[in-house]
């Protein structure tokens, strides 16, 4: 790496990538070295199941969990996709959370799992939400409501985000 001044700012040139020098070349970094510690309680990952005929036979604790292949600091798509082609057909893209047992192997505790249920559930709720709004819009229902001050029980009750996930 050379560097070259022009008008009083030096940059840094490196495979025809030129940087200003008020940026540090580290943040153009995407991966979480193994012991840095990560900014964020989640990360994109990329990951795979702990398989014993691709990855041997263990005693440790790994046997139940996603391996960890890359934690990303920011997200980029292009070098993301990039890694999971070179990877394998294994691996997925995850959010997670990481951890390193005592045998050095970085696990996944997925959590995008958790983002499907919630936007399913919030589908559904919606589409509860728009029968009864049609219900309500229905004339014998807002006659009730001028005569007795209160929706039909058909349509009284009115789903909320609150305790969506409570059945769960």
């Amino acid at each position: 790496m050379s560097n070259v001044e022009t008008d009083n700012e030096t940059y840094y040139e490196s495979d025809d990538l030129y940087y200003d020098s008020d940026t540090s070349i580290d943040q153009y970094d995407i991966f979480y070295e193994p012991e840095e510690p990560s900014l964020t309680k989640y990360n994109i990952v990329i990951c795979e199941r702990y398989n014993p005929q691709y990855h041997g036979i263990t005693e440790s604790e790994v046997n139940c969990h996603y391996l960890t292949h890359f934690r990303f600091k920011k997200y980029d798509y292009h070098e993301i996709s990039m890694m999971v082609r070179i990877i394998s057909g294994r691996s997925t893209i995850e959010i997670a959370e990481c951890f390193y047992l005592p045998s050095e192997e970085c696990i996944s505790i997925l959590k995008t799992f958790w983002l499907q249920i919630i936007q399913r559930k919030w589908k559904n709720i919606i589409k509860e939400r728009k029968n009864i709004l049609k219900k309500r819009c229905h004339p014998n229902s807002i006659m009730y409501r001028e005569i007795h001050g209160k929706w039909p029980n058909y349509c009284s009750y009115f789903p909320v985000l609150r305790g969506m996930l409570s059945n769960l």
